[in-house]
């Protein structure tokens, strides 16, 4: 582009905007930049700006919009030359995007005023269960208790035991324990794990995944500078459903986007059936 965007046009604009002391009629303006006979003025960017932007943010956004606009109004000069602008069917083009995003601008403030978007745990599980064939694994997840610690730590032989039982006791026991000898552990077994990634941390080479997490609940080995302790609590194969937590995010978005989705159809509905009939007419 031919032209130079001034830090001091941008900071103003910024501030322009964003202080709602400032007026707009005593804010005499300057062109930010000109394209043949058409000018960008500060009050065209009214409401391009939030308050909330940092000067940087401002000043990217400014910058972008009019690189758009020059490009916009170059090329617009260029198709003006070499087409018939007055045409009918560019003109029904035009009045039918125009009346499309008017609509569209009024659908989303409407749906920003009006749509329900809470959501309980009852609803996400019960789209959960009924659309489990939509969420596939392609990974194999597990929840699991893991420990690395020295080889010599003391009551080495007590771990098994207490990362085998299922007591509240045992696990503050050996949470404690890990917390004083352990150079890591995870032993929150409500999560799920990526199995691939939580292995590479245990030195075993595994050939058969499924295999293993079917028969090998319980896993300890040794290496020269640790030993590991691996407890499987449940895991879920590929081509399995993921686990609830891996998919409930998803969920979520999937059932606000149907509201929405009816929420826009039942007004497009109530459009016809509420409007007097008068109003309109179909005359073929």
């Amino acid at each position: 582009m031919n032209y130079k965007l001034s830090l001091f046009f941008l900071l103003t604009i910024s501030l322009f905007y964003s202080c709602e002391w400032v007026k707009e009629q005593e804010f005499k303006e300057s062109p930010l930049c000109r394209v043949f006979d058409n000018y960008l003025y500060p009050s065209d960017l009214k409401g391009l700006i939030s308050s909330s932007y940092s000067n940087e943010d401002s000043m990217r956004l400014i910058k972008r919009y009019v690189d758009r606009w020059v490009k916009q109004h170059l090329l617009l000069k260029l198709a003006k030359e070499n087409m018939e602008v007055d045409k009918p069917s560019l003109k029904r083009k035009i009045t039918d995007y125009t009346n499309t995003l008017i609509i569209y601008d009024y659908e989303q403030a409407l749906l920003r005023q009006k749509l329900d978007t809470m959501l309980n745990d009852e609803e996400v599980l019960h789209y959960y269960n009924e659309f489990k064939h939509n969420f596939l694994s392609k990974k194999n997840w597990v929840r699991l208790t893991f420990i690395q610690i020295n080889p010599k730590a003391p009551k080495l032989d007590s771990v098994r035991y207490w990362i085998n039982d299922e007591k509240d006791e045992s696990r503050y026991i050996l949470e404690d324990y890990c917390n004083q000898y352990a150079t890591q552990f995870t032993l929150d077994s409500s999560l799920w794990f990526d199995f691939a990634l939580a292995m590479e941390k245990f030195p075993l080479k595994i050939y058969d995944v499924s295999n293993f997490l079917r028969y090998n609940k319980y896993t300890s080995v040794e290496d020269s500078l640790y030993r590991y302790f691996l407890k499987i609590h449940a895991y879920s194969l590929i081509g399995e459903v993921k686990p609830l937590m891996h998919v409930s995010k998803s969920i979520k978005k999937i059932i606000i986007n149907k509201r929405k989705q009816a929420f826009i159809e039942k007004l497009h509905t109530n459009a016809i059936s509420n409007a007097n009939k008068k109003d309109y007419e179909i005359l073929y």
